[in-house]
C-alpha cells in the first residue's frame, strides 16, 4: 500500500502504480524463491523443519539477519505512518468529517502534512 498511499506524489499515477507493483512483486517473489532454494539445496530437511532460526545459523554473519529484521520492520512501521497520514490529510481536505480533521489539513513547506503525521503517530502510540 505504501505506492497507493503516496500516489499524489507521482505525475502519471495511473501508469506508475500498476508499473512500480508489477515490478515489487515480481522482484520480492525472485528473491523469496531463490531465499527458498538456496536453503533447500544447502540444508538438511531436518534443520529446516525444526530449526526456525536456520537462516541465522547459516549466514556467515549472525547479525546480518538481525539487522534485516529489524530494518524491515521499522521502515515498514514507516511507511505505514507516512501513507496513513497523508490519507488522513486527504480526508481533512475534503471535509469528509467536517471540522474534526481540521489540524490535520496544516501542510509545512512543500505539501508535508507534519500535522497528519503527529496525529497519526499520537492514534499509534495510545
Amino acid at each position: 500500500m505504501a505506492g497507493a498511499n503516496m500516489s499524489g506524489e507521482l505525475a502519471r499515477p495511473s501508469v506508475s502504480i500498476p508499473r512500480g507493483t508489477v515490478q515489487a512483486v515480481l522482484t520480492t517473489l525472485f528473491v523469496y524463491i531463490m531465499t527458498a532454494f538456496l536453503m533447500a539445496a544447502t540444508s538438511s530437511r531436518y534443520l529446516l523443519q525444526n530449526d526456525y532460526t536456520v537462516m541465522m545459523d547459516t549466514n556467515f554473519q549472525r547479525w546480518f539477519i538481525l539487522i534485516g529484521i529489524f530494518s524491515t520492520t521499522l521502515f515498514s512501521s514507516m511507511s505505514n505512518l507516512i501513507g496513513s497520514s497523508r490519507v488522513l490529510n486527504r480526508l481533512s481536505h475534503d471535509k469528509l468529517f467536517g471540522c474534526l480533521l481540521r489540524p490535520a489539513k496544516i501542510e509545512i513547506g512543500d505539501r508535508n502534512p507534519v500535522v497528519s503525521v503527529i496525529i497519526t503517530w499520537l492514534c499509534v502510540v495510545e
